[in-house]
């Protein structure tokens, strides 16, 4: 849970954080969760960074560098949106 909410692009880290301070999760599996969470969007950040510095100093990887950080972003988006599926669909109807 903790990972699917942290994949997503609107939801604040800080806001996950302190929500899931509030609940009885176990510190290990908050660690986990923030890990799988938090590393795939630190790669797109950080690939959109690297093709704004080529762009820059006119580096020629650019169409690499830009279609790296948008598969990234589209993959962390999918695996959220499937993440958040699999868990209402787990909780059925009440």
């Amino acid at each position: 849970a903790v990972a699917s909410l942290l994949l997503l692009p609107t939801v604040p880290h800080a806001a996950v954080s302190y929500a899931v301070a509030l609940t009885n999760i176990a510190s290990s599996s908050y660690l986990l969760g923030s890990l799988l969470g938090v590393v795939p969007s630190t790669i797109a950040g950080v690939a959109i960074g690297a093709a704004g510095r080529a762009a820059i100093l006119g580096m020629h990887h650019l169409p690499e560098i830009v279609a790296a950080a948008i598969g990234l972003i589209l993959l962390s988006h999918v695996i959220s949106r499937y993440a958040l599926r699999r868990r209402v669909d787990a909780a059925g109807p009440r």
